[in-house]
């Protein structure tokens, strides 16, 4: 089984032969399938990865071959698991440690994540940045607010006079809201869109043919997707509170002045 970049470098199809020397000479081996990510324009040239004698690139062979002397003098396998939803991989990786089977090192995903988790450097990092995002949000939040009382302060005729004509309180939030939020929402979803393009594309230059077999993927744990509305949630507050306070004062004093005539 082969590297689908690889295949396509040699331009290799199903079924196909291929010779492949040993110590103890040529052997002819059949192509039964192909593994690994679609390759590309960029992802073009032959192997995953470089070493100081060439090229370099995972493939599959059948075990026989390592039982036959003089085949392969240093090789060495790699077994990919893929655990259950729910699944301990800590206590899965002991198991497999202390089980004497001939593996000589175990690389568990969950305990990885578990040392970033409890590393002092690697997490005050993150929460250094998730701060960062914070008080951004906040500055962004604190700016739009005060450009809505600002605008809704200039407006202060304007609002006085739709009012006179008949406008009711709600229609006027309404209008108010309707011309304000088209702009804050046009930016909140341009922030997002970029954000998600931006991180997409931090995901897939990781998926290099040189980072190995296993892919990663863009997921969205529940602290920063909750990170993400709050922050979402203030900057629209932000826009609508400052125009129903404002809209109601307005409406007050036209009452009041209405009622003392």
């Amino acid at each position: 089984m082969l590297d689908r970049i690889v295949a396509k470098s040699f331009n290799l199809t199903m079924g196909e032969d291929i010779s492949v020397g040993f110590e103890n000479g040529t052997k002819t081996l059949r192509i039964v399938g192909f593994f690994g990510p679609e390759p590309s324009d960029q992802t073009g040239g032959m192997g995953v990865g470089f070493v100081s004698g060439g090229p370099s690139y995972w493939s599959f062979i059948p075990m026989n071959l390592y039982a036959v002397p003089g085949n392969l003098t240093s090789a060495s396998a790699k077994i990919l698991a893929k655990l259950e939803d729910g699944a301990d991989g800590v206590a899965v990786a002991g198991s497999i440690r202390d089980v004497d089977v001939g593996v000589s090192s175990v690389d568990s995903f969950a305990e990885s994540l578990e040392k970033s988790q409890t590393n002092a450097i690697s997490r005050g990092v993150l929460e250094v940045q998730q701060l960062g995002v914070v008080f951004a949000v906040l500055a962004a939040s604190v700016g739009t607010a005060l450009i809505s009382t600002v605008s809704m302060r200039e407006r202060s005729r304007e609002a006085t006079i739709m009012s006179v004509r008949g406008l009711s309180y709600r229609q006027l939030v309404v209008m108010f809201l309707t011309e304000n939020l088209a702009l804050v929402t046009f930016a909140v979803v341009l922030g997002l869109s970029v954000g998600l393009i931006s991180v997409y594309g931090y995901v897939s230059s990781l998926n290099s043919p040189a980072s190995g077999l296993v892919m990663r993927h863009l997921v969205f744990p529940l602290d920063s997707t909750l990170l993400v509305v709050g922050c979402v949630s203030l900057i629209f507050a932000a826009t609508v509170l400052p125009i129903i306070v404002m809209s109601r004062k307005y409406v007050t004093q036209l009452e009041r002045m209405v009622r003392s005539r």
